[in-house]
């Protein structure tokens, strides 16, 4: 065998190398990405806020709690002439979520885009 064809093989086993691992690397890719159009059909995005509240990799149940557990703890201060400061809780008033909290929350998660995977840490959008 000459010089040159020892040279030519090397190189053609090169390219199969490189060809296998970018079709690993693809495949991956792929399955990271299916991976997420799943996981996000049924959980919020980074950086959602539901209301005043984080809901970040949050779903339905865990966000309603949250929901509900923010409005129990809610607080208002008033202050009346002559410094008196009054202070209303939610859980004192019978604060509570609206009976189709959880409706509107499967509505929201329902309405984000799962394709758009490949935005959700775009550090560029607020």
């Amino acid at each position: 065998m000459s010089a040159r064809s020892k040279q030519e093989k090397k190189k053609g086993g090169i390219g199969k190398v490189l060809l296998i691992l970018l079709a690993v690397v693809s495949i991956i890719a792929i399955g990271v990405y299916i991976a997420g159009v799943i996981y996000f059909q049924q959980h919020f995005f980074y950086r959602t806020t539901v209301g005043t509240q984080m809901s970040v990799f949050m779903d339905v149940d865990t966000s309603v709690n949250t929901l509900s557990n923010a409005t129990n703890t809610y607080k208002i201060k008033i202050t009346a002439p002559g410094d008196k400061v009054y202070e209303v809780k939610g859980k004192d008033i019978s604060m509570s979520l609206a009976s189709n909290a959880k409706a509107t929350v499967e509505k929201e998660i329902k309405s984000q885009n799962v394709f758009t995977l490949a935005t959700l840490f775009d550090t560029t959008r607020t």
